[in-house]
């Protein structure tokens, strides 16, 4: 089956804007585009292209809703995305104060977050009183998607760019051998937990999530909880975490049943072994076989005030209120699938930021848990 060429989108302002050419001069982005564009096309791999490279100016020479309509349409569709941004959103519609760039920016970040990079241009500025560019800016930075900022001049660009451009094409690959890998538990290990009873498979997930969270071990059963304990450290405060396995949807009220609302035990881990006064948590992990939804984890955790992120690696959601934070992982099949959840998790915490966030939560439940453990066992 022959595949077409990954596109990939190359976003910029007009040509206002001027780059150091390294030889003493500048050049225009309509040149950096165009070379960029003759650079990455004529990339090859076993001596055929990857890439198709869409840039406007290639397209369209207009300024009006016709050239908008079909700039933001490319920037969904396509499969890669860089915007290049020098301080300015672009051109604008009459009566709008929204620039292309930012409106092309939203179009691919709100399909596909994960297949869009800033690069950010050297001497970039915001200028002060520029209203859709200061947009622009607050939309880039909330996406935390500055990680290549060339400081010099063109062939600096131009290098990174390429270092770019094959970490996204290699991430892609990556990301599309773990679609793979989710075609279906019907061989191997998949099969083989397919066939298990309840007890065992809900067992078998929770060792999963365990030994992949574990830095020390493979954890601890404690069995008040019905839980695997596992200690981990994520950024500087080491966590307690809890893992369950739901042995069937948890669409499905034979999989409810068997999570429960592990949350309401946390009072019993205080048993955990290792889990010293200075740790925090605990944070429930849930390996789900099949997929999982923002309505699943509501329910789960029975409240309203609550912050939910659905993920490549499932949903993750935090109660406000009583600081419980629960993480239902999807497509938990086999050891490798569920390794590849919690990896995942592990990921988007660190990528988004949430991490922080995520610890004083966490600092927080411990402190809450000690209070009930307090009201429950005074003398203790």
């Amino acid at each position: 089956m022959a595949h077409r060429e990954l596109k990939l989108m190359i976003s910029s302002r007009s040509d206002a804007f001027k780059i150091p050419d390294g030889n003493g001069g500048f050049m225009r982005l309509r040149a950096a585009r165009e070379t960029l564009k003759a650079d990455l096309e004529a990339a090859l791999f076993l001596d055929r292209p990857l890439l198709k490279v869409w840039i406007n100016e290639r397209e369209h020479g207009e300024s009006g809703q016709t050239a908008w309509d079909q700039c933001l349409a490319e920037a969904k569709a396509c499969d890669l995305f860089i915007s290049l941004y020098d301080g300015h959103a672009g051109w604008t519609l009459k009566g709008s104060k929204l620039g292309i760039c930012q409106a092309e920016f939203d179009a691919a970040f709100n399909d596909s977050p994960e297949k869009v990079q800033v690069v950010r241009l050297p001497n970039a500025t915001l200028k002060a009183g520029d209203v859709s560019g200061k947009s622009f800016l607050d939309a880039l930075t909330s996406s935390q998607r500055f990680e290549t900022q060339p400081q010099t001049d063109w062939p600096e660009i131009r290098a990174k760019i390429h270092s770019l451009v094959q970490q996204m094409v290699l991430g892609a690959s990556h990301e599309g051998i773990r679609q793979y890998r989710k075609s279906g538990p019907n061989l191997g290990q998949a099969l083989n937990w397919s066939r298990m009873t309840f007890t065992d498979r809900s067992g078998a997930i929770q060792a999963a999530i365990a030994s992949e969270l574990a830095e020390t071990g493979v954890g601890e059963r404690l069995e008040e909880a019905r839980s695997l304990l596992a200690l981990r450290t994520i950024r500087d405060t080491r966590i307690l975490f809890s893992c369950h396995g739901a042995p069937r949807s948890l669409g499905e009220a034979t999989g409810r049943e068997a999570v429960g609302r592990p949350f309401l035990n946390d009072h019993n881990l205080r048993a955990a072994a290792g889990w010293e006064q200075s740790d925090a948590g605990p944070v429930h992990l849930v390996g789900c076989p099949k997929g999982v939804t923002e309505l699943q984890a509501l329910s789960l955790l029975g409240a309203t005030d609550v912050t939910v992120v659905p993920g490549t690696f499932g949903v993750y959601a935090a109660d406000r209120s009583h600081m419980v934070q629960v993480c239902l992982l999807a497509g938990c099949t086999d050891p490798g699938s569920t390794r590849n959840a919690v990896q995942r998790f592990l990921e988007w915490l660190e990528r988004s930021g949430e991490s922080e966030q995520f610890n004083r939560r966490a600092r927080s439940r411990r402190r809450i848990v000690e209070t009930i453990i307090g009201e429950i066992h005074p003398s203790a």
